[in-house]
């Protein structure tokens, strides 16, 4: 009965067409294939280095400089063959070692491409900020669990705060005939309140007190890293060998100044976890290694950890901090540079602050072709 039914239905199209003389004058054409639509991060796309044929056994090496191989492994383990098919990652070479039979590798090779295109790449915009506190500013952030906490100010010669700190920003407060003029600023998710963490600068920038170091940009996979760095390199003695004939000095260079290293994982839709690892390093001084050698003394400042962070939310992390001095000499031109009587004129003043690095780092998923990155300028017009 089955047999039967299965055959009828093989037969059905051709006595159709039997019974419709028409439809044996219409010349069918087939239609041009429809070509396979591109995701925009397809030139992303992993690539085979090389493929070696031993037996029935087939062993395929990809090359995955945009990370992700913990993540290939775990979803094509399952697919091997029990007994014959291998997988191996390798961090350090970035490349990823498929093994299995020749009609088994084939469906892998699918997989690895499903999988590249199921994780679209993240853009990530970091600004690196310096500002500097003194005594004519206090900033401080309140918390409070009934409602957002918030910025508040205070002016070194009052005595009591300027401002509530319960709403968000104002333009009327800004106005108001006070010693200081300023605002309330709501300090929260700034994906929640747009701009919240950009007033936050915006206002530090006005008043002098910030300076963008940096504002990288890179477009990374995930569990892809990248380490942005902005300094100098300083010479230390690595090696001192001493001989009768003299002193052998070995250099060695380190790196001084602001890094930070960031590593982006997508852990659900719309959630992605950033690892950071944000360092500010500076040379303090210099020490003496034997009678004729110095090295230089550096102190660093770092901070490592992980952040849960939404498509295209900011987040801000601070707190590394480094205190220092400032001697100026004010004074009557001229007449202050005039030996011993020139301090009739002139005067030294010691000013105090403290300088912090805030790191602002926004990581955005990039789904269509729209948010692809811009540049951002043009190399070419002048």
């Amino acid at each position: 009965m089955n047999l039967a039914l299965a055959a009828l239905l093989l037969c059905a199209p051709a006595l159709a067409a039997a019974q419709d003389p028409k439809k044996d004058d219409k010349k069918e054409t087939s239609k041009p294939p429809v070509p396979e639509k591109r995701q925009p991060w397809a030139e992303f796309c992993c690539y085979e280095k090389g493929r070696i044929e031993h037996g029935e056994l087939v062993t395929v090496v990809y090359d995955m400089h945009h990370g992700g191989l913990a993540e290939y492994q775990r979803v094509l383990g399952p697919l091997l063959t029990a007994g014959k098919g291998n997988i191996q990652a390798s961090d350090g070479l970035k490349s990823l070692m498929i093994t299995d039979t020749k009609e088994r590798i084939a469906i892998l090779e699918r997989a690895v491409r499903l999988v590249h295109h199921s994780m679209p790449p993240i853009w990530i915009e970091a600004k690196i900020v310096e500002v500097r506190w003194t005594k004519d500013l206090q900033i401080g952030i309140e918390g409070d669990l009934s409602a957002a906490s918030a910025l508040f100010v205070k002016d070194a010669g009052v005595e009591t705060f300027i401002r509530d700190v319960r709403v968000k920003l104002n333009p009327q407060e800004a106005i108001l005939p006070t010693p200081f003029q300023g605002s309330t600023i709501r300090f929260s998710r700034s994906a929640d309140n747009k701009g919240s963490v950009g007033g936050l600068l915006q206002m530090f920038q006005q008043s002098g007190r910030a300076n963008i170091l940096s504002h990288p940009r890179v477009l990374l996979q995930s569990d892809q890293k990248a380490t942005l760095f902005a300094g100098d390199e300083v010479p230390y003695p690595a090696e001192i060998l001493v001989h009768p004939g003299g002193t052998n000095t070995t250099l060695r260079y380190r790196p001084t100044g602001v890094s930070l290293e960031v590593q982006p994982h997508l852990a659900a839709p719309g959630q992605i976890v950033l690892k950071v690892k944000p360092e500010v390093s500076t040379t303090v001084g210099f020490v003496q290694v034997t009678t004729t050698t110095q090295a230089p003394q550096f102190t660093v400042r770092r901070i490592e950890t992980d952040l849960l962070v939404r498509d295209g939310e900011e987040v801000v992390i601070g707190g590394l901090y480094r205190k220092d001095k400032i001697i100026t000499r004010r004074g009557v031109p001229f007449l202050m540079d005039i030996p011993i009587l020139g301090y009739l004129f002139g005067k030294y003043e010691e000013e105090d602050f403290i300088q912090e690095i805030l790191f602002y780092i926004k990581p955005t998923i990039v789904k269509s072709e729209s948010e692809l990155p811009r540049p951002v300028f043009d190399p070419d017009k002048k």
